[in-house]
């Protein structure tokens, strides 16, 4: 529903800024929590691979955490 989804995004807006996300970091946030891979993510928001990489890379680091199965954990612990 929408206002699951208005709820979603709150939260990891919350998150993001918790962390000291820059804002295109949680806009590839927001995609990588949804599944999205590199690939779909370079199309959506029309960035190349390596910058895509990069901004991944930078949130791991942010949120010390390695993969996106983590971070999709991660997010769901927080949320509970």
């Amino acid at each position: 529903s929408l206002q699951r989804e208005e709820l979603a995004e709150a939260h990891l807006d919350a998150f993001a800024s918790t962390h000291r996300l820059s804002p295109r970091e949680r806009e590839i946030l927001g995609l990588i929590s949804k599944g999205r891979d590199v690939p779909y993510i370079e199309q959506e928001l029309v960035l190349s691979k390596s910058t895509v990489k990069t901004h991944i890379r930078h949130i791991y680091r942010k949120l010390n955490i390695h993969s996106q199965q983590d971070l999709i954990h991660l997010i769901d612990e927080v949320e509970l």
